[in-house]
Protein backbone atom coordinates (compact mmCIF):
# COMPACT_ATOMS: atom_id res chain seq x y z
CA UNK A 1 0.00 0.00 0.00
CA UNK A 2 1.60 3.23 -1.22
CA UNK A 3 0.09 6.58 -0.18
CA UNK A 4 0.71 9.90 -1.90
CA UNK A 5 0.71 12.19 1.14
CA UNK A 6 1.66 15.38 -0.72
CA UNK A 7 -1.59 17.24 0.04
CA UNK A 8 -1.70 16.31 3.73
CA UNK A 9 2.06 16.41 4.46
CA UNK A 10 3.64 14.62 7.43
CA UNK A 11 2.35 17.39 9.66
CA UNK A 12 -1.33 16.54 9.06
CA UNK A 13 -1.20 12.79 8.42
CA UNK A 14 1.24 9.90 8.94
CA UNK A 15 0.12 6.99 6.72
CA UNK A 16 2.80 4.60 7.99
CA UNK A 17 1.08 4.72 11.39
CA UNK A 18 -2.08 3.38 9.73
CA UNK A 19 -0.40 0.44 8.02
CA UNK A 20 0.84 1.87 4.72
CA UNK A 21 4.02 0.28 3.35
CA UNK A 22 5.36 3.42 1.70
CA UNK A 23 4.61 7.13 1.50
CA UNK A 24 5.54 9.44 -1.37
CA UNK A 25 5.74 13.23 -1.37
CA UNK A 26 6.30 15.81 -4.04
CA UNK A 27 8.67 17.98 -2.03
CA UNK A 28 8.10 20.61 -4.72
CA UNK A 29 4.79 21.35 -3.01
CA UNK A 30 4.21 21.90 0.72
CA UNK A 31 7.49 20.53 2.03
CA UNK A 32 9.49 23.04 -0.01
CA UNK A 33 6.65 25.48 0.42
CA UNK A 34 7.97 28.42 -1.60
CA UNK A 35 7.58 27.28 -5.22
CA UNK A 36 11.34 27.26 -5.79
CA UNK A 37 12.39 23.60 -5.64
CA UNK A 38 11.81 20.39 -7.62
CA UNK A 39 12.00 17.12 -5.78
CA UNK A 40 10.33 14.06 -4.36
CA UNK A 41 10.69 11.67 -1.45
CA UNK A 42 9.83 8.05 -0.69
CA UNK A 43 9.51 6.99 2.96
CA UNK A 44 9.11 3.28 3.70
CA UNK A 45 8.14 1.20 6.70
CA UNK A 46 10.06 -1.85 7.89
CA UNK A 47 8.51 -4.34 5.47
CA UNK A 48 9.80 -7.07 3.16
CA UNK A 49 9.32 -6.90 -0.59
CA UNK A 50 9.94 -10.12 -2.55
CA UNK A 51 12.14 -11.41 0.23
CA UNK A 52 14.21 -8.30 0.81
CA UNK A 53 13.89 -5.15 2.86
CA UNK A 54 11.56 -2.65 1.18
CA UNK A 55 14.03 0.11 2.02
CA UNK A 56 16.81 -1.81 0.27
CA UNK A 57 14.61 -2.46 -2.77
CA UNK A 58 13.72 1.23 -3.10
CA UNK A 59 17.33 2.25 -2.42
CA UNK A 60 18.55 -0.01 -5.22
CA UNK A 61 16.13 1.57 -7.69
CA UNK A 62 17.23 5.04 -6.60
CA UNK A 63 20.90 4.11 -7.03
CA UNK A 64 20.28 2.46 -10.42
CA UNK A 65 18.15 5.31 -11.75
CA UNK A 66 20.22 8.15 -10.31
CA UNK A 67 17.23 9.84 -8.66
CA UNK A 68 19.26 11.92 -6.24
CA UNK A 69 18.46 15.55 -5.44
CA UNK A 70 21.12 18.18 -5.97
CA UNK A 71 22.58 20.03 -2.97
CA UNK A 72 20.56 23.21 -3.55
CA UNK A 73 17.27 21.34 -3.94
CA UNK A 74 18.00 19.34 -0.79
CA UNK A 75 18.81 22.53 1.11
CA UNK A 76 15.58 24.23 0.01
CA UNK A 77 13.47 21.22 0.99
CA UNK A 78 15.17 21.01 4.39
CA UNK A 79 14.63 24.74 4.88
CA UNK A 80 10.94 24.33 4.09
CA UNK A 81 10.53 21.63 6.73
CA UNK A 82 11.45 24.14 9.43
CA UNK A 83 8.23 26.09 8.86
CA UNK A 84 6.00 23.26 7.62
CA UNK A 85 3.85 23.10 10.75
CA UNK A 86 3.25 26.84 10.90
CA UNK A 87 2.43 27.03 7.22
CA UNK A 88 0.05 24.06 7.26
CA UNK A 89 -1.84 25.54 10.20
CA UNK A 90 -2.33 28.79 8.26
CA UNK A 91 -3.12 27.03 4.95
CA UNK A 92 -5.74 24.89 6.65
CA UNK A 93 -7.36 27.64 8.71
CA UNK A 94 -7.73 29.92 5.70
CA UNK A 95 -8.89 27.13 3.38
CA UNK A 96 -11.57 26.18 5.90
CA UNK A 97 -12.77 29.79 6.04
CA UNK A 98 -12.90 30.05 2.24
CA UNK A 99 -14.57 26.66 1.81
CA UNK A 100 -17.39 27.61 4.17
CA UNK A 101 -17.76 31.01 2.52
CA UNK A 102 -17.95 29.46 -0.94
CA UNK A 103 -20.34 26.79 0.26
CA UNK A 104 -22.86 29.52 1.10
CA UNK A 105 -22.61 31.24 -2.27
CA UNK A 106 -25.49 30.66 -4.71
CA UNK A 107 -23.11 30.89 -7.70
CA UNK A 108 -21.25 27.78 -6.49
CA UNK A 109 -22.80 24.40 -7.28
CA UNK A 110 -20.58 22.38 -4.95
CA UNK A 111 -17.46 22.71 -2.79
CA UNK A 112 -15.08 19.79 -2.22
CA UNK A 113 -13.10 20.15 1.01
CA UNK A 114 -12.64 17.44 3.65
CA UNK A 115 -13.12 20.01 6.40
CA UNK A 116 -16.78 20.45 5.38
CA UNK A 117 -19.23 18.13 7.11
CA UNK A 118 -20.88 17.52 3.71
CA UNK A 119 -17.71 15.93 2.31
CA UNK A 120 -18.00 12.11 2.13
CA UNK A 121 -14.52 11.71 3.62
CA UNK A 122 -14.98 14.22 6.45
CA UNK A 123 -15.30 11.77 9.34
CA UNK A 124 -12.34 9.67 8.15
CA UNK A 125 -10.16 12.76 7.73
CA UNK A 126 -11.26 14.00 11.15
CA UNK A 127 -10.19 10.71 12.76
CA UNK A 128 -6.77 10.31 11.20
CA UNK A 129 -5.60 13.84 10.40
CA UNK A 130 -4.78 16.80 12.60
CA UNK A 131 -6.18 19.22 10.02
CA UNK A 132 -7.79 19.33 6.58
CA UNK A 133 -5.14 21.02 4.44
CA UNK A 134 -5.08 23.91 2.03
CA UNK A 135 -6.55 22.41 -1.17
CA UNK A 136 -10.19 22.76 -2.15
CA UNK A 137 -12.16 22.46 -5.36
CA UNK A 138 -15.45 23.94 -6.45
CA UNK A 139 -17.91 23.48 -9.27
CA UNK A 140 -19.56 26.46 -10.89
CA UNK A 141 -22.62 26.63 -13.13
CA UNK A 142 -20.87 25.70 -16.37
CA UNK A 143 -17.57 25.65 -18.27
CA UNK A 144 -17.72 29.34 -19.23
CA UNK A 145 -18.13 30.31 -15.58
CA UNK A 146 -15.26 28.08 -14.46
CA UNK A 147 -12.86 29.47 -17.06
CA UNK A 148 -13.76 33.08 -16.29
CA UNK A 149 -13.41 32.48 -12.56
CA UNK A 150 -9.95 30.96 -12.96
CA UNK A 151 -8.71 33.69 -15.30
CA UNK A 152 -10.05 36.79 -13.56
CA UNK A 153 -8.54 36.78 -10.06
CA UNK A 154 -5.41 38.58 -8.85
CA UNK A 155 -4.25 36.91 -5.64
CA UNK A 156 -5.12 33.47 -7.01
CA UNK A 157 -2.61 33.19 -9.85
CA UNK A 158 -3.37 30.71 -12.64
CA UNK A 159 -0.91 27.81 -12.33
CA UNK A 160 -0.72 24.00 -12.36
CA UNK A 161 1.23 23.86 -9.11
CA UNK A 162 0.13 23.96 -5.48
CA UNK A 163 1.41 24.05 -1.91
CA UNK A 164 3.29 27.37 -1.97
CA UNK A 165 2.81 30.36 0.28
CA UNK A 166 1.01 32.15 -2.56
CA UNK A 167 -2.56 31.26 -3.55
CA UNK A 168 -3.02 29.52 -6.90
CA UNK A 169 -5.99 28.54 -9.06
CA UNK A 170 -6.02 25.71 -11.59
CA UNK A 171 -8.46 24.59 -14.31
CA UNK A 172 -7.66 20.86 -14.02
CA UNK A 173 -9.63 19.63 -17.02
CA UNK A 174 -7.10 21.13 -19.43
CA UNK A 175 -4.14 22.19 -17.27
CA UNK A 176 -3.32 18.98 -15.37
CA UNK A 177 -5.73 16.25 -16.49
CA UNK A 178 -6.26 16.88 -20.20
CA UNK A 179 -5.19 13.32 -21.01
CA UNK A 180 -8.31 12.04 -19.22
CA UNK A 181 -10.79 13.85 -21.47
CA UNK A 182 -13.04 11.29 -23.11
CA UNK A 183 -12.46 8.67 -20.39
CA UNK A 184 -14.59 7.77 -17.35
CA UNK A 185 -12.09 9.68 -15.20
CA UNK A 186 -12.28 13.01 -17.02
CA UNK A 187 -12.52 16.13 -14.85
CA UNK A 188 -15.82 18.05 -15.08
CA UNK A 189 -15.60 21.15 -17.26
CA UNK A 190 -17.07 23.33 -14.51
CA UNK A 191 -14.53 22.39 -11.81
CA UNK A 192 -11.77 24.65 -10.49
CA UNK A 193 -9.07 23.82 -7.92
CA UNK A 194 -7.69 26.29 -5.39
CA UNK A 195 -4.39 26.04 -3.53
CA UNK A 196 -4.95 28.42 -0.63
CA UNK A 197 -1.86 30.36 0.41
CA UNK A 198 -1.03 32.27 3.57
CA UNK A 199 -2.31 35.70 2.55
CA UNK A 200 -4.93 37.51 4.62
CA UNK A 201 -8.27 35.68 4.36
CA UNK A 202 -10.14 38.95 3.79
CA UNK A 203 -8.01 39.70 0.72
CA UNK A 204 -8.60 36.22 -0.67
CA UNK A 205 -12.36 36.47 -0.13
CA UNK A 206 -12.38 39.79 -1.99
CA UNK A 207 -10.50 38.07 -4.82
CA UNK A 208 -13.04 35.23 -4.87
CA UNK A 209 -15.81 37.84 -5.07
CA UNK A 210 -14.09 39.20 -8.16
CA UNK A 211 -13.87 35.74 -9.65
CA UNK A 212 -17.51 34.89 -8.98
CA UNK A 213 -18.65 38.16 -10.54
CA UNK A 214 -16.66 37.37 -13.68
CA UNK A 215 -18.04 33.82 -13.67
CA UNK A 216 -21.64 35.07 -13.51
CA UNK A 217 -21.09 37.42 -16.45
CA UNK A 218 -19.42 34.73 -18.54
CA UNK A 219 -22.17 32.22 -17.81
CA UNK A 220 -24.89 34.70 -18.76
CA UNK A 221 -23.10 35.66 -21.99
CA UNK A 222 -22.66 31.98 -22.87
CA UNK A 223 -26.33 31.33 -22.17
CA UNK A 224 -27.40 34.24 -24.40
CA UNK A 225 -25.16 32.99 -27.20
CA UNK A 226 -26.62 29.50 -26.99
CA UNK A 227 -30.15 30.87 -27.02
CA UNK A 228 -29.31 32.96 -30.07
CA UNK A 229 -27.87 29.96 -31.88
CA UNK A 230 -30.90 27.89 -30.97
CA UNK A 231 -33.22 30.60 -32.31
CA UNK A 232 -31.21 30.90 -35.54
Amino acid sequence: LVVDNTFATPYLQRPLDFGAHAVVHSTTKYIGGHSDVLGGAVIVADHLFRGQSLAEAVGYQQFAGGAVSGPQDSYLAARGLKTLGLRMERHGATASTLARWLDDRPEVARVYYPGLESHPGHELAKRQQRGFGGILSLQLSDEAAARAFAESMEYFQLSVSLGGVESLVCYPREMTHASLIGTPLEIPANLVRLSVGIEEPEDLIADLERGLAAAAKASEADSIQHRSLATA
